[in-house]
């Protein structure tokens, strides 16, 4: 099947790459109607970096009211233990123990032990960035969730996280991707998307174009809104295109912050 009317798309998200690939951390919301080609999209941004960067995705099912929790990321959890077996996956984690993450992949080992929750939830983000820490120090890292209007809670918090803690990280590209057309009023990935997309123009933030994204900072925003026409035109960065960078991810911050439960 021949892919046509993205390459403005495609150029924003090979552009986010470059710059985790330099070394600069990199978000890109990718939003639009259901049935507009998102995953099609990351599946040809992708297919060109098999084999030169680390390839991590998951998908948020739509299960219940709330989602799964961790849902796309304990699929990437079993690709990596899948490829790297248990103790090349235990040698990225600090310790070379399975913390918290064992909770998650049972194969693992048993997780240290039960105590307080916000702890417990605290180390179980931090081991998170610091196994995607280690894979970025061996070569680009790419970490892809899609349908995150069906996201869980704590899927929402830990992708906040991960995006918030990036400038204290090495590098590594997030995308996102969600349904525009199913985030209603009162859809929980409103006000999370509302703050990873406000906050432009703050001092030491640079904007700059590429195939028609609006970029500032380190992120990027790709808006599908609509099927691409017969010709090449799309509407990345166009008027209907979401602007987005982030209140939170300031450039030069050399400290983690905690997760959402807890105070920054």
């Amino acid at each position: 099947m021949v892919f046509v009317g993205r390459d403005a798309e495609l150029a924003a998200l090979g552009e986010a790459y470059a710059h985790a690939r330099e070394g600069a951390p990199a978000t890109v919301l990718l939003g639009g109607e259901a049935g507009v080609g998102k995953t099609r999209l990351i599946a040809e941004f992708a297919a060109p970096l098999a084999g030169q960067a680390w390839l991590l995705s998951g998908d948020c099912p739509q299960v219940g009211e709330n989602g799964l929790a961790f849902a796309p990321f304990t699929a990437m959890l079993r690709r990596l233990l899948r490829e790297l077996g248990a103790d090349g996956f235990l040698r990225l984690l600090p310790r070379g123990e399975p913390g918290e993450l064992g909770r998650l992949l049972p194969l693992l080992g048993r997780p240290a032990g039960d105590g307080d929750p916000a702890l417990t939830r605290a180390r179980l983000f931090e081991e998170f960035l610091t196994l995607f820490e280690n894979l970025a120090e061996d070569r680009p890292l790419v970490i892809v969730a899609e349908d995150a209007h069906w996201s869980d809670r704590s899927s929402r918090e830990l992708l906040d996280f991960l995006i918030r803690n990036q400038q204290a990280a090495a590098a590594f590209l997030l995308v996102v991707t969600y349904r525009s057309d199913h985030l209603h009023r009162t859809h929980p990935l409103r006000p999370v998307l509302a703050e990873w997309i406000a906050g432009r123009g703050r001092p030491g933030w640079s904007s700059a174009g590429s195939a028609g994204a609006r970029w500032s900072g380190s992120f990027a925003a790709c808006s599908a809104a609509s099927r691409p026409p017969r010709s090449s035109r799309t509407s990345c960065g166009a008027a209907r295109a979401t602007r987005c960078s982030s209140r939170r991810c300031r450039p030069g911050r050399t400290r983690r912050c905690p997760p959402p439960s807890a105070t920054c």
